[in-house]
């Protein structure tokens, strides 16, 4: 998995030869001919869509960023856990239609996230998901069959949770 790299908070890019295993694009490494998004330099700023070939995202894989913005396009079936673990300068965070579960730990401490969209579609929160985040109001989705425990601990800011566009 990528969060051997993750931690990295000046790294701007990946280089390296191609290889049967891994490979970068645009600064980013991948593995599995591109379709699994291993690990994102930590140095980089702004905002980022992930790429609509992209199916899997691995555990940790944007840990400790500099991102403001992130939008998972639904072609991402699989997401490893703590996925934007530390990720202190996210505000934003969008998951496209398609996606189906928001995995353990994805937004663990991200201190200024204030807004998430989440989809109709998707069916299951993980564990701690959202701990310790500032958003503000969440809207589930109807589709949602399962919130782990700890899905919103210490949102000391959240003021509204509603379900369904009802």
């Amino acid at each position: 998995d990528g969060s051997s790299l993750s931690g990295l908070r000046s790294l701007q890019s990946f280089e390296m030869e191609e290889n049967s295993i891994y490979s970068v694009r645009d600064g980013i490494l991948y593995k599995d001919n591109g379709k699994t998004l291993l690990s994102f330099p930590g140095g980089r700023v702004g905002e980022y869509r992930i790429p609509e070939d992209v199916t899997s995202i691995a555990e940790k894989a944007f840990a400790y960023t500099s991102l403001t913005k992130v939008t998972i396009p639904g072609t991402v079936k699989k997401m490893g856990a703590y996925l934007f673990l530390c990720a202190e300068k996210i505000t934003t965070l969008i998951f496209e239609k398609g996606i189906k579960e928001i995995p353990d730990g994805c937004c663990y401490r991200d201190s200024v996230l204030e807004k998430v969209v989440i989809p109709e579609g998707v069916e299951k929160f993980g564990h701690s998901a959202f701990r310790n985040c500032k958003i503000r109001s969440v809207v589930l989705p109807g589709s949602m069959d399962r919130i782990r425990a700890k899905a919103f601990y210490q949102c000391k800011n959240l003021k509204s949770v509603r379900i369904g566009d009802n």
